[in-house]
């Protein structure tokens, strides 16, 4: 007799539903595992469409005032490089008269915004204007070019407005549109802040031209008088007689002075037309240094053949740089001096340029003026002569790209621009791809 044995009824249930449980998860799990694969697709996709469309903005605006063009001349004889003055916006500009672009009135970029405002201060549409050149960087036309945003489409329209050439179907005479992408939820245009606006002047000191006077400091520690020519000043003064820190006397040999440190001050001032009854250091011309402003500070030295040749670096030294008059012998706290050393070789006048950004800033109350120092070890160099010629601080104009929203830039500053900053958003299924880009735009503005 056999013992047949199969499930119970509850066995079989408990069966069925471990397996159920098992194909609830395992059919989440592949679902899940899906719609994660179809969202990275799509991430993916968007971020894609997004750079490709940077890409060809970056691309493009690059060029935005590009105004060289070159005409071959007769043989033997160098070819004619001239600027095409269409690439600006404003029509004055293509005329032979060249002060109207210092007029505040005209616009001499190469760019304008179209239609309103966003409600956060930036554009989303903009036509600017540019030399198109051929694959040998011939000049076959100018053209304007308009980067608009249309409901949810970007678009890109090519116009050619004098050309040389035939223009081609990418850019004709009476414009082209095309599509750039669909699907886009942001596309914002800002230009970057001039770092110098039309209405301030990119000059420090001197106030115009390139005149200034040396005042010598005396009195007072170990700081002893130059002299100085001319003494009212010019685009060039001299200095002589600079102090000497090495004792001759035979008994010793002839030794660098252990016994205190002498050294020469000269504090630079505006030209004058007559020397002043009290003339020291405290005539010198105060400066303003603004916060977060980048300066160059710059001279020339004249080659003098002599002993001021004999200067050993790291032995000897020369600096510039800013004192208060309040404390004149020491820099401030977060610009230091900037050393330097006269001409040795045959060139003739070499330009001395120091760049510096204050974190601190001082205005008119600080009184704080530009300053030499100069202390010689060496036996000969305090013998030389020192030549400074054309001292000018300005502001760097375009040392950093700021992008501010709500910064209205005016008709005459617009020449300033050397920036842009677009912000491009697209969505694909849900999912967005963003790209934030800067585009440096040297050739928009004047001739300069």
């Amino acid at each position: 007799m056999f013992l047949k044995k199969g499930f119970t009824l509850i066995e079989l249930l408990v069966y069925i539903a471990i397996v159920g449980v098992v194909v609830l998860v395992a059919g989440q799990a592949f679902s899940d595992s899906t719609k994660f694969r179809v969202r990275s697709q799509s991430m993916l996709k968007a971020a894609e469409i997004s750079n490709n469309a940077a890409l060809l903005i970056k691309e493009d605006f690059a060029q935005m005032g590009a105004k060289s063009t070159v005409s071959s001349t007769a043989e033997n004889e160098s070819d004619e490089i001239s600027l095409d003055r269409r690439a600006y916006i404003d029509n004055c500009l293509n005329g032979s008269d060249l002060s109207c672009e210092t007029s505040i009135e005209l616009d001499s970029s190469s760019y304008k915004f179209n239609g309103e405002k966003n409600s956060d201060g930036t554009y989303s549409d903009i036509t600017f204007r540019k030399i198109r050149y051929d694959e040998d960087g011939s000049h076959v036309g100018v053209e304007e070019v308009r980067w608009f945003l249309d409901g949810e489409t970007l678009k890109r329209q090519c116009k050619t407005i004098e050309s040389v050439k035939t223009p081609g179907e990418e850019c004709p005479e009476d414009g082209a549109e095309t599509v750039i992408t669909d699907n886009v939820t942001n596309f914002k245009i800002i230009a970057a802040k001039p770092g110098v606006s039309g209405d301030e002047n990119a000059q420090v000191f001197p106030a115009m031209g390139n005149e200034f006077r040396l005042i010598p400091r005396f009195g007072g520690g170990n700081y002893q008088a130059l002299y100085v020519t001319p003494e009212f000043g010019g685009t060039s003064v001299q200095m002589k007689g600079l102090a000497t820190n090495y004792d001759f006397d035979e008994v010793h040999g002839g030794k660098i002075k252990t016994d205190g440190v002498y050294a020469n001050q000269v504090f630079v001032g505006s030209k004058v037309l007559s020397i002043p009854s009290s003339d020291n250091w405290g005539n010198c011309a105060s400066v303003t240094i603004e916060k977060d402003r980048e300066y160059e500070l710059s001279f020339r030295m004249s080659l003098n053949k002599d002993a001021s040749r004999m200067f050993v670096p790291n032995r000897d030294h020369m600096a510039i740089g800013f004192r208060k008059k309040a404390s004149p012998d020491n820099p401030l706290e977060d610009i230091p001096d900037f050393l330097f050393y006269p001409p040795a070789g045959d060139r003739g006048s070499v330009a001395r340029k120091m760049n510096f950004t204050s974190k601190v800033g001082y205005d008119p109350s600080n009184e704080v003026c530009i300053a030499f120092v100069f202390s010689t070890y060496s036996p000969l160099a305090a013998n030389g002569t020192i030549a400074i010629d054309e001292l000018v601080l300005k502001k760097v104009e375009y040392a950093n790209y700021k992008f501010e929203e709500s910064y209205a830039h005016t008709t005459h500053d617009k020449k300033n621009v050397k920036a842009f900053q677009i912000q491009l958003q697209i969505k694909q299924n849900g999912e967005s791809g963003e790209s934030l880009i800067t585009i440096p735009t040297p050739s928009n503005g004047t001739l300069d």
